[in-house]
């Protein structure tokens, strides 16, 4: 996943979404999407209703943006795809409660666009994190101020750190490769140089 992150630096708006290994690299984050839906069929105490729909249709508008036309689209749309994943668990977590502990998901799609992304992306979702959590802390079931305030510093604080470190990692990744690049270029040099100086000296041998 990680060979694959570096492999995609998001300069073209289909970066994300297409190549080799996309499946691969999106099944893990698709199977705990499905696994935190069907978590409302658990005898947990939620409230089914409209937020339970709005979060099914949110999660599989997300998954139908794997099939847009990413190349002809404008560069700054594939942001829209972790977004609305992001409103998805928003209406996730209203439906199931935030005691319900289901809301950690929303670590997909920040891990998502910190693989994958480009960093401005990283801050939309970082942003739109931090808000999804203040609204879940200000529902019907509200906490006092100041754990709905230690939750909001806590989530930017952590969509920060995986943002900055996924993003570094991919960085030195580039670094690695476009230096090992550098050496295997400068090590053909030498063997050709070497080659040619073994063909001067079989010459000169033969002429002697």
């Amino acid at each position: 996943m990680l060979a694959a992150a570096a492999e995609t630096p998001g300069k073209n708006a289909g970066s994300p979404f297409r190549g080799p290994g996309l499946w691969a690299r999106a099944a893990p984050f698709a199977v705990v999407a499905v696994l935190a839906e069907a978590s409302l069929a658990l005898p947990s105490g939620h409230e089914p209703g409209a937020a339970v729909l709005a979060s099914a249709l949110l999660l599989l508008l997300a998954a139908a943006g794997f099939l847009l036309p990413w190349p002809r689209l404008p560069g700054w749309m594939p942001v829209l795809v972790p977004l609305t994943y992001t409103a998805s668990v928003l209406a996730l977590d209203l439906a199931a409660g935030s005691s319900s502990g289901v809301g950690i998901v929303i670590l997909i799609p920040l891990v998502w666009t910190a693989l994958f992304h480009r960093r401005w992306e990283s801050v939309c979702v970082v942003a739109a994190i931090v808000a999804t959590e203040v609204i879940v802390s200000l529902t019907p079931v509200a906490v006092p101020a100041a754990v709905t305030v230690r939750r909001a510093i806590f989530w930017t604080a952590l969509g920060a750190m995986i943002s900055i470190a996924t993003h570094g990692l991919r960085d030195r990744i580039r670094r690695s490769r476009k230096r090992s690049e550098q050496l295997q270029s400068r090590l053909r040099e030498l063997t050709v140089l070497a080659e040619r100086d073994r063909i001067a000296t079989d010459l000169r041998d033969t002429v002697i």
